[in-house]
């Protein structure tokens, strides 16, 4: 699991990579002498503290495409000696030698198809996106529309997740999110790239971001803001990633798409051999397109 302590050092860094064991109930992880028990969402960076000297803690499963450090933030990582080569085996996709009874029940069922994403970080709050977070960046930025509503205490959410009300506050808050966006306000507005950008794959995630698209398509975008978002689209065609809200990015994406770019998805497209796809959606591409039926080859 990835570890970083939002309050001090782990053996002179920030975050460090490691083994960690579970309580039976999931809500106390153990860590080299230290027990870190869940906020519940009410920790201010954290979604874990220590039960004796209070320290925030940020604990998450790896991911295989590198660091966990959140990218508005720098800290340093280092990797336990005993689990390097099982980081390696992640990153790379072999197989794994590790016994399934030393490994935290929770990160044995995955979700999100191809992805395979951890039970916990899949019905998890990213790094970074906790309610907390989410309204410090906004205010940052100054943005004016009213984020912070009520505790959320809807239904929508599995009683056995661990961070089951964390979760609840962010769906919340990112929804509010959108309808900022709605409102064109810009702190909303750079949220919404953010939170797209970010590909987090997990419960909800995919509709958020399909919505998040479909407000921003009527919003106010700067250049740069259309350069990142074009830049991450083009991303997602290169290494086939085209998720149900995808639809809604062409949408988007049409809205301000140049030339060139046309010119560099057709060229990515020029190496699959789904050409009605790749006819499809360079057409789609084109400005005042009116929608037409996905091809059946190649759906994503």
């Amino acid at each position: 699991m990835y570890i970083e302590n939002k309050d001090g050092l782990l053996d002179g860094v920030q975050a460090r990579i490691g083994w960690v064991s579970f309580s039976k109930s999931g809500r106390t992880i153990y860590y080299k002498g230290r027990s870190l028990i869940t906020t519940g969402g009410r920790g201010i960076r954290g979604n874990f503290m220590d039960t004796e000297t209070h320290e925030e803690f940020w604990v998450s499963g790896v991911k295989k495409r590198g660091s966990n450090v959140h990218p508005a933030e720098l800290a340093s990582m280092a990797i336990d000696d005993d689990a390097k080569e099982e980081y390696v085996r992640l990153r790379t996709g072999a197989q794994s030698t590790v016994q399934a009874d030393v490994v935290a029940p929770h990160t044995l069922v995955t979700y999100g198809g191809k992805y395979e994403v951890p039970s916990i970080i899949y019905h998890g709050v990213p790094s970074g996106w906790s309610k907390a977070e989410i309204l410090a960046a906004h205010k940052a930025m100054k943005g004016t529309y009213l984020l912070d509503g009520p505790e959320a205490t809807e239904p929508g959410a599995h009683s056995w997740m661990i961070d089951r009300y964390a979760w609840l506050q962010y769906r919340a808050t990112l929804c509010m999110v959108i309808n900022g966006i709605a409102a064109n306000d810009h702190s909303c507005i750079e949220l919404g790239i953010r939170y797209i950008e970010l590909r987090h794959i997990g419960s909800y995630s995919g509709f958020i971001r399909a919505r998040m698209a479909e407000k921003l398509r009527r919003a106010s975008l700067s250049k740069s803001q259309k350069s990142r978002l074009e830049q991450h689209f083009l991303k997602l065609l290169q290494n086939g990633e085209h998720t149900e809200e995808f639809r809604q990015y062409i949408k988007l994406w049409r809205s301000f798409v140049s030339e060139h770019t046309r010119q560099q998805v057709g060229h990515i497209m020029s190496s699959s051999r789904l050409q009605d796809r790749r006819n499809w959606l360079i057409g789609q591409l084109m400005p005042n397109n009116s929608s037409k039926p996905t091809p059946q080859s190649g759906a994503a």
